[in-house]
Order: structure tokens, then C-alpha cells, then sequence
């Protein structure tokens, strides 16, 4: 671990950034998120550059998905510095460039000892961190945006040792029932127990049946748009279908999303980006959120709760579909050409935080986010893929335990 020190020491930052203090998260603290995000971006680089550039060029030099990715970036990015007129839009280009960046990861967490090193540090640092923040501070629904190795980790909990197991498992039980207006948190709890209790169920969970699985995560959202778009059925004013019969609490599946999308695709057509985007610089125009608009004069609201209308304003459509590509080939890559069922697993993990992006995981150069393109570089790495089943049990296992332990048990 010595030698990812650094890194691992500037992933547990960007987890301890996002406590949250007297019920405000610290993210509100643009210049210290701003920062760490920098900080953050720069060390992924110098892995590159200096340690990894030569394995990187082995897996990622011939995948033109990720360049043209990038390559666009880069476009919408100078594009931004061009129309950018005032403090507020130079202040959001350099935020939410920093946030169209966070496909960066894949280039380090490719690597099983970093990773390993990684989640081995968070594990016995962080999250003892957290322990000691919950019991002055007591913030029920953010703890999905803290807790995003959880979320991996928990999709393997028969694997672990026994004591992580307990608290792992308890942790994402509370998540799910803590409170039930944190729908997000909720979900991905309930999600990452399903896929723990698929590991049961390694005979059934066939390659065709995850293969199918992984393909109805990707469609499932444009059927729903096409429902949505038609007027026959709006999947988040699920409320107008259960709420009249009395089987719901309102609060809990209150519409939060739609008038967000009427308000994103508007903005679109009026101002003529669907295609190209508005750039990091600019944001959709809202008529909802005038009072935390800080450009009041252009009422836009820079960034919203969902992934991919976030990069559908400051990328288009072009954006989204090279960035939804990188989701796709990693999940698919997982599926279909994986020695172990565990990386097939996860690359339906993958496609399932993909459908889940239109709905919510914002994307802040954050640890949710380091820990989900973590898994999606897992998808990607040859060496994962190349994994037995054995192996992949003895690397997660080795998060947990030390080496000269796990030889022991190894040899049993």
C-alpha cells in the first residue's frame, strides 16, 4: 500500500470532503471541492504519466471511444472559455470540466493493486472516519455519497470476511429503511443486496441470462422516454397511479424529475444545442431555482441531480452518446469476454448504475463516483477479466486481510 499511498490518501479526502456539517454538505465549499477535485485530477495524471502509461497504452491506446471522448471534451471545454463572459461561467467551466473529466479514473483503476491498495486504505481509515463523524453528526440521507466502496464491496458480501460481512450488511440495511424519502440512497442499497444475493445463484445467473439482464438496463430507459414523451405513462409520477388509492406516502415518490426534464430539453431547443451542447461554461434555463442561480441576469442553473442531462447540456447529444458508449463497452466487455462470473456480474452492475444515471448519481469529482468508474474500469482491465473465479475471491478477500494471513487461510 505504501507505494498508492498518495493516491489512496487523496481518495479518503475526497470522502471526508463530503461530510456534512449542521445538515450542509461541504461540497457547498466550492473553493476546498474546487481544490481537491484539481488535486485529485492531477494525481490520476501523474499515475498515468510516470508509473502506468505504458499498461494504459496497452489497454486503452486502440480504443478510439475513450479519445473521441475526450477529444470532445476538450472542444466543449475551449468552446466554454470562448463564450464565457463573467466570473460566475469561468468559475463553472473550470468545476464541471473538472466533472466531464471523471472518466480519468478508468486510466489508474484498471490496476488490481491500486485498487486493492485503494480500498484497503479506505476501508481501515475512511471508514473509521465515517464511524467517528456519525456519532457527533447525525445526517440520515447522505450516506450514499459517502459510502461508495460500500456499494461495491456489498455486491460481494459472501466473500469477505466474516466481521466486514456484519458491517457491511448492516450498513446497507440501515440505508435501505433510515428513511425512505432518500429514495436514491435506498435504491442503491436495495440493488447492491440483490446483487450479494445473486452470488448465491451462480448456476441460475447464467452468461445468457446476465447478458439479457445487461441488454434490458439499456433499453429500459428509452422505452420509458417513449412512454413518458407520449403521455402514456410517466414512470416518476408513479404518485398519480398509487397515491389516489391510498397505498403510498406522497413524500415518498413525490415527482422530483420531470419538470427538471421539461425544463432541460426547453432550454435545448430555444437556445439550439441539442446537438453540440452549451458547453461547462453555460447551464439550461430554469425558471425553478432562480434562488441558487448565481448568473441572475441569464437565470441558468449550472448543474442539475442527474448524470447524463448534465452532460447532455454541457456536451449535447454527442456528448451523451460517447459517454454512455464508455458505460456500455466496459459492461459489455464484462459480460461477454470474462474468465470469472464475478466481473460478469459486475459489468451488470455497471449497466445498471448506467440506467440509473437519468434519474440520479450526480457527477462531482467525488468518492460515489471514484468508486463507479472504479467498477467500471474493473470491467475494462484485461487482468480482471483474465481472473478465475478463485483469483477474483482471493483479490477481494485481500482487501480485508492481510497477505501472510491469506496465504494461511489460502493453504487451508
Amino acid at each position: 500500500m505504501k507505494r498508492n499511498f498518495i493516491l489512496s490518501a487523496i481518495i479518503g479526502l475526497l470522502t471526508i470532503e463530503a461530510f456534512p456539517v449542521d445538515d450542509v454538505n461541504t461540497l457547498s465549499s466550492v473553493p476546498l471541492y474546487m481544490f481537491l477535485s484539481f488535486i485529485t485530477l492531477v494525481t490520476l495524471f501523474y499515475y498515468y504519466k510516470c508509473k502506468y502509461r505504458k499498461n494504459v497504452k496497452h489497454i486503452f491506446g486502440n480504443d478510439y471511444i475513450l479519445k473521441l471522448y475526450f477529444f470532445w471534451v476538450a472542444i466543449c471545454c475551449i468552446r466554454g472559455l470562448c463564450i464565457a463572459d463573467n466570473y460566475w461561467e469561468y468559475k463553472a467551466l473550470f468545476m464541471y470540466s473538472m466533472s466531464l473529466l471523471i472518466p480519468t479514473f478508468m486510466l489508474v483503476f484498471y490496476n488490481p493493486q491500486i485498487n486493492r491498495d485503494i480500498l484497503n486504505f479506505w476501508f481501515k481509515v475512511i471508514f473509521i472516519c465515517f464511524i467517528v463523524y456519525t456519532l457527533f453528526i447525525y445526517n440520515n440521507n447522505v450516506y450514499s455519497f459517502i459510502l461508495g466502496p460500500v456499494f461495491f464491496i456489498g455486491c460481494f458480501l459472501p466473500l469477505i470476511p466474516t466481521k466486514w460481512r456484519l458491517i457491511i450488511l448492516v450498513l446497507l440495511v440501515l440505508m435501505v429503511f433510515i428513511d425512505f424519502t432518500a429514495r436514491s440512497q435506498t435504491i442503491k442499497a436495495v440493488v447492491t443486496l440483490l446483487f450479494c444475493i445473486g452470488c448465491f445463484f451462480k448456476k441460475i445467473l447464467s452468461n445468457r441470462v446476465l447478458l439479457l439482464l445487461h441488454h434490458m438496463m439499456y433499453i429500459i430507459p428509452f422505452i420509458l422516454l417513449l412512454l413518458g414523451m407520449s403521455g402514456v405513462f410517466n414512470v416518476f409520477r408513479v404518485d398519480e397511479y398509487l397515491n389516489d388509492k391510498g397505498t403510498v406516502d406522497g413524500e415518498y415518490i413525490k415527482d422530483t424529475r420531470t419538470f427538471l426534464y421539461i425544463e432541460i430539453i426547453d432550454s435545448a431547443l430555444k437556445n439550439d444545442y441539442v446537438l453540440w451542447g452549451r458547453t461547462p461554461a453555460r447551464g439550461n434555463d430554469s425558471n425553478f431555482f432562480d434562488f441558487e442561480m448565481a448568473s441572475k441576469q441569464k437565470r441558468e442553473r449550472f448543474q442539475n441531480e442527474f448524470v447524463h442531462p448534465n452532460i447532455f447540456t454541457w456536451t449535447g447529444l454527442i456528448g451523451v452518446f460517447l459517454y454512455s458508449l464508455l458505460y456500455f463497452r466496459a459492461s459489455y466487455r464484462g459480460v461477454t469476454n470474462s474468465n470469472n462470473w464475478y466481473v460478469r456480474l459486475l459489468a451488470l452492475y455497471v449497466s445498471f448504475r448506467w440506467m440509473f444515471g437519468w434519474i440520479e448519481d450526480i457527477n462531482n469529482v467525488d468518492i460515489n463516483n471514484a468508486s463507479l468508474w472504479m467498477t467500471i474500469a474493473i470491467c475494462y482491465s484485461p487482468f480482471f477479466r483474465s481472473m478465475t473465479d478463485n483469483e477474483f475471491e482471493i483479490w477481494i478477500r485481500s482487501i480485508f486481510v492481510k497477505e501472510k494471513k491469506l496465504k494461511t487461510m489460502n493453504s487451508i
